[in-house]
């Protein structure tokens, strides 16, 4: 046992220099006080109670050394997680998977007995059967926690850690415990050869006749240019293709285009041709089911006069057989027309316009015998509450520019320029020009692919109105744009889309898409607004039944995010209800229910909000019911996220990582016998220290305690106090 001290140099100066000065006040005060034995008895307790405090300062400390008596033991952590199963390890027989490699360095005996010489050895498995993903540091932290006498510790792995915390934290808790860890690297730290698809966010459900789009993305890790074609099947029939071209290392995400036409649940099968050299085909393919279902979507078409976008839009709809159409047309000196299919005035209030999925809006404004403020607000709310869509159809009249100031003119994507009320109006014809988020966009894709679209588009008649526009606003997408005509914000924004709370919001600022009819009648002025009406009511048709109405986002949420639900609660009448209550349930893929209730929102409009969290794999079983007696129940479908990627190159970085830390060494499998062999040569362990700390320890502070009571105490008696 020895003495040791925690101290600088400066702090031993220090303490000399306080037990110096006090020796030298003490001999003054017991000089000056008569040389008196009680006077010296009391110096010398004061002296040794600042020895003390001297003594804290330094922080001593009682050292013994102790000598393991347990056997040693040497910790194999073996990874047998997904991505093991990864064939990229060279051999003289060909390539074998990395749980293969690792599997033959283990099946040698003679670099096992090298390990066993330095003591016991421990088998720790890493993921293995029900355990998703790789999580590092809790096996390093397994080692660092065993009472055993641990010697060291050989990791064989990929490196690929992708939950928990990042293994370097227990690693240096190795470290402090003097555990070094040899880690083996099994594995390419490069991409293999291969093409990855992935799938992003399709939607959950479709409407028949809906032209439905299917995002995914493609990875091109092959070395070379990729130029191929990525096909959508349902069943053994080809339903649509898109050309791809990557470079090498380079990232598409893009969209399949569908237009179901029967009912039913399908499974729709994305599929990119294996290339020869890919090391990885399972990522080529992937599955995604989707619900098909037939509802009639109800719209309600407002205008001024009967002008011909109003007119050819109106029987567009009429044809449609998923609409049901509706029209109320405010003409200026006529009055509300009347007839088959026209209402004789606006709805009034939520309870009549709640029905309608998308409202049409032309050229009409606030006041003048049209709209009242009161009729704004209930659109605002529709919108915004009920998740309806609203397309903005301004005209020659200009009455749109009457909407700012009111509720409605919040709501439009794009700033107008109130100095021409009216419009630009042009002597020869002009043309609209895609832009870059139109390009791709499902509302203006009218052809097969992109390319035949660009063609269509260019090729569509053009028109001498549109709208005083100046600028879109910011949060608003521009779909298209005037071909020439500038600002100082670029080219004036003619077709722009943005969200409004739960709903959607179009500006067409131009009054002739009817003319696309020339030549091909309604091909592409059907599907347009076929396409328009679709999207926008997307929301409101998730899940429904009788007097309820559920929507969330996002619709393929995956694990660990969060569900928003929006529930629209009617009553008989279908008007939504003011007061009640709605309580849901979730029934999630592992079994786990959850009660919750959803929040009425102060706005009115029947809204109940509320939200669920995603904590494993689908489905989520949901069912919604309110007070009066409306349920809904849906089964919301869970992207699995594949933590565990055949395919991606192992983290010898981790690795290298790990080993430097804790003092120990990489090697890759290819020189396993040298990890084996470093453990093997080990030098013996110092012996462990044990450290008394006398200076926080509770007999030292009581003894100075103690003398600093007994000093004070004297003081009193001899009178000094």
């Amino acid at each position: 046992m020895t003495l040791g001290w925690v101290a600088a140099w400066w702090q031993w100066a220090l303490a000399i220099a306080l037990v110096t000065g006090a020796v030298g006040v003490g001999y003054r005060q017991w000089d000056r006080l008569g040389r008196k034995r009680s006077v010296l008895a009391l110096e010398a307790l004061r002296i040794m109670a600042v020895a003390m405090l001297a003594l804290t300062f330094l922080q001593p400390e009682l050292i013994r050394s102790a000598v393991r008596l347990e056997p040693p033991e040497v910790v194999l952590l073996i990874d047998r997680t997904g991505s093991m199963e990864t064939v990229d390890v060279p051999s003289s027989s060909g390539a074998v998977s990395r749980t293969v490699a690792v599997e033959r360095v283990l099946e040698d005996p003679e670099l096992l007995e090298m390990v066993r010489r330095q003591g016991t050895v421990v088998e720790e498995v890493i993921g293995g059967d029900g355990v998703a993903g790789t999580d590092l540091g809790e096996a390093l932290d397994r080692v660092a926690n065993r009472r055993g006498n641990v010697r060291a510790a050989i990791l064989l792995s990929d490196g690929d850690w992708n939950t928990g915390n990042p293994p370097g934290a227990a690693a240096t808790r190795l470290r402090q415990r003097g555990v070094p860890v040899v880690t083996v690297g099994t594995g390419s730290d490069r991409h293999l050869p291969d093409v990855a698809l992935e799938l992003v966010a399709p939607p959950a459900y479709g409407l028949v006749g809906e032209q439905i789009a299917i995002p995914f993305a493609v990875r091109n890790h092959l070395g070379r240019r990729l130029d191929t074609a990525v096909s959508l099947k349902v069943g053994r029939r080809e339903e649509a293709t898109k050309r791809v071209a990557l470079a090498q290392g380079a990232w598409l995400e893009d969209a399949l285009l569908w237009t179901p036409q029967k009912t039913g649940e399908y499974v729709l099968e994305i599929e990119v041709p294996v290339q020869p050299e890919e090391f990885v085909q399972a990522n080529n393919r992937v599955e995604v089911p989707i619900s098909v279902r037939a509802e009639t979507l109800n719209v309600l078409v407002v205008d001024s006069r009967p002008r011909w976008e109003f007119r050819f839009l109106r029987n567009a709809l009429l044809r449609d057989p998923g609409v049901k159409v509706e029209c109320v047309l405010l003409h200026p000196e006529l009055g509300a027309a009347q007839g088959p299919g026209y209402l004789p005035r606006f709805p009034a209030g939520a309870n009549e316009l709640a029905v309608y999925d998308v409202v049409f809006l032309g050229d009409v404004g606030v006041g003048g015998n049209e709209l009242s403020v009161n009729d704004a607000e209930a659109l605002v709310g529709l919108v915004r509450q009920q998740g309806s869509g609203l397309v903005f159809l301004p005209g020659r009249r200009g009455r749109i520019a009457t909407l700012e100031g009111t509720p409605l003119g919040e709501l439009l994507p794009v700033l107008l320029d109130p100095a021409q009320t009216r419009g630009f109006s042009f002597p020869v014809e002009q043309r609209l020009a895609l832009a870059q988020r139109g390009a791709g966009h499902f509302l203006t894709f009218l052809g097969k692919d992109e390319e035949e679209n660009q063609r269509i588009w260019r090729a569509l008649p053009g028109f001498s109105w549109c709208a005083p526009v100046v600028r879109n606003k910011p949060g608003s997408e521009v779909l298209a744009t005037h071909a020439t005509q500038r600002n100082e914000w670029g080219r004036l924004p003619l077709l722009v889309a943005s969200n409004a709370g739960n709903g959607k919001v179009l500006f067409m600022g131009l009054e002739s898409a009817w003319r696309w009819r020339r030549g091909v009648e309604d091909l592409h002025h059907y599907r347009f607004w076929s396409q328009v009406v679709r999207w926008m009511a997307h929301r409101r048709y998730l899940a429904a039944d009788k007097g309820i109405r559920l929507s969330y986002a996002p619709e393929r949420p995956a694990v660990g995010e969060t569900i928003f639900l929006q529930v629209v609660v009617s009553d008989e009448s279908g008007f939504p209800i003011r007061q009640g209550t709605v309580a849901g349930r979730a029934a999630r893929g592992d079994g786990q229910v959850e009660q919750f209730k959803l929040d009425p929102q102060e706005d009115g409009w029947g809204l109940f909000v509320g939200k669920v969290q995603v904590t494993g794999p689908g489905p989520l079983r949901l069912t919604i019911e309110a007070s009066n007696g409306a349920k809904v129940e849906t089964e919301i479908p869970i992207l699995e996220t594949e933590r565990e990627r055949v395919g991606q190159p192992a983290n010898f970085a981790a690795l290298r990582e790990i080993a430097s830390v804790t003092g120990g060494a990489f090697f890759p499998v290819s020189q396993a016998r040298e990890a084996f062999e470093r453990i093997s040569v080990l030098p013996e362990p110092e012996p462990v220290r044990q450290r008394l700390r006398l200076w926080s320890h509770p007999a030292w502070i009581l003894t100075l305690g103690l003398l600093l009571i007994a000093y004070w105490t004297g003081r009193k008696l001899i009178g000094m106090v």
